[in-house]
């Protein structure tokens, strides 16, 4: 928001238009708009093919190549020998909490020693 507020206020006080002033009102936007994606959506999709990330650049991580699921320093970590998913527990709404404990006693009984 204040990204906006600086491109407002500097087009309106600014005599000639700058590019630095339009920068600030597009980069203020896209991230209105990752604000709002993150607050509609869930950050993180689980379904019994796969842990998915939900943004722009997220990590993907099939259920059968994850090999270890561990709690350690206030976050879960889902690891697969290409790749590695942390979400930390804050991020974990109340009533998200109990389902998604379940769904990872789901994922370790699944991992095969």
């Amino acid at each position: 928001m204040t990204w906006i507020i600086m491109g407002i206020v500097n087009i309106i006080i600014e005599e000639e238009f700058r590019w630095l002033d339009a920068f600030w009102l597009v980069l203020g936007f896209i991230f209105l708009l990752l604000y709002r994606n993150q607050q509609k959506d869930k950050f993180l999709i689980i379904d019994e093919t796969q842990i998915k990330e939900n943004w722009i650049f997220g990590k993907t991580i099939p259920r059968s190549e994850i090999k270890k699921v561990k709690i350690f320093a206030g976050e879960y970590t889902f690891e697969s020998p290409k790749r590695k998913i942390s979400v930390p527990i804050s991020l974990i709404a109340e009533e998200s909490k109990i389902p998604f404990l379940k769904e990872i006693d789901n994922i370790q009984s699944e991992i095969k020693p």
